[in-house]
């Protein structure tokens, strides 16, 4: 269960508004305070990984020039991983259509990517009609897919799948199955098929999980909406009370960098959204390089990255999430914002309302 403590401050935002029993039935918060168990265990390894998130290729909002140098940069780390968290392409207004797009993107970082791993989920702006997950749709972007990667891809009909790498399972679901956007009628069923799939899935993973969900099962903070339909999101939570293992969760989406966790008896859930590479909402294309410290069974106890944004060095940070207290005193409020909103234009006329939106998990 979780126990929300009170707000930063009395909030009259939209998302701060919001009711407890709201935050709490929405089964992740903010959480700056469940991101690691009080003593960390005696064994402990690194992975290092980049990972890419809502590049919009071919949008009227993408930054291609951006995109090529997050490209050109993240593989220059030799990371034995790339992550992309979804909107590789875009279905919206832009150049080409969305195949071309799809094809586009990928274009440009298919033969780069010959010696890595593909790791990747499905957004919803990674099918033709938004949202929709009618079977036409979803074989659409299967076939696109399969004829750009070819065997290499194994995300199966419905987008979902898993690669087991670096001593993890990376499971892929495709979340957009699981929003309140999605209009077809037989949602639910895909969405008990995947979370069926997920639960045996999770079984076959002693050693710990990423899940890589598009669309995190969180409150947006900026619109103060759940992202998922309630009955999904709470069959999802139920799935991980189940699991004995470690999971955490990598997003994109919202185009912010956000920390959202879930606590769990056997150990919080952390979720970690990244930002964007499109020019979406005002926000400074920007791009993430971690480097986390796991524990012998996979649990996550110190997630750093580095924020980079091309074409405006001047902004690069560096973040560490672990122990509450650290966090809170060693990382200033203001950089934590600019993180989180990526620079928006407008913050100074807001910093009242989103200093309202940060909601501590208690101990």
């Amino acid at each position: 269960m979780i126990v929300l403590a009170e707000a930063v401050r009395g909030s009259t935002s939209k998302a701060g508004a919001m009711k407890r029993s709201e935050f709490l039935r929405a089964g992740a918060v903010l959480g700056l305070s469940a991101l690691l168990p009080r003593s960390a265990r005696a064994s402990t390894r690194v992975l290092d990984f980049v990972q890419w998130s809502d590049v919009h290729w071919g949008s009227d909002e993408d930054a291609p020039d951006a995109w090529r140098e997050a490209l050109t940069r993240g593989l220059a780390e030799k990371s034995p991983l790339v992550v992309f968290t979804g909107d590789h392409g875009d279905n919206g207004n832009g150049q080409g259509d969305f195949a071309e797009r799809t094809r586009g993107f990928w274009g440009t970082a298919r033969d780069r990517l010959a010696d890595k791993p593909l790791v990747l989920t499905l957004g919803n702006a990674d099918f033709r009609e938004n949202y929709q997950t009618n079977p036409s749709n979803l074989a659409e972007t299967q076939k696109l897919y399969q004829e750009i990667w070819g065997d290499r891809y194994y995300l199966d009909a419905l987008g979902n799948g898993c690669q087991r790498l670096e001593g993890l399972d990376w499971i892929s679901l495709n979340t957009q199955i699981f929003s309140y956007k999605n209009r077809y009628e037989k949602a639910d069923e895909q969405a008990q098929t995947s979370l069926d799939w997920l639960a045996q899935r999770l079984r076959q993973a002693p050693n710990g999980c990423v899940l890589l969900l598009h669309i995190p099962p969180t409150v947006d903070l900026f619109n103060g909406l759940q992202a998922w339909r309630k009955q999904s999101l709470e069959k999802f939570w139920s799935v991980l009370m189940a699991y004995d293992g470690a999971a955490t969760i990598l997003g994109g989406h919202f185009h912010r960098n956000e920390v959202h966790a879930f606590k769990r008896p056997q150990g919080e859930v952390c979720v970690l959204i990244a930002s964007s590479l499109s020019r979406k909402y005002e926000y400074s294309p920007n791009w993430r390089s971690n480097h986390w410290t796991l524990d012998a069974n996979g649990r996550l106890l110190r997630a750093d990255y580095d924020l980079l944004y091309p074409g405006h060095p001047d902004y690069r940070a560096h973040y560490k999430l672990e122990r509450p207290q650290d966090f809170l005193t060693q990382v200033d409020r203001t950089a934590y914002l600019n993180d989180l909103f990526a620079h928006h234009p407008q913050i100074k006329d807001r910093w009242k309302e989103l200093t309202e939106q940060f909601w501590i998990q208690s101990t």
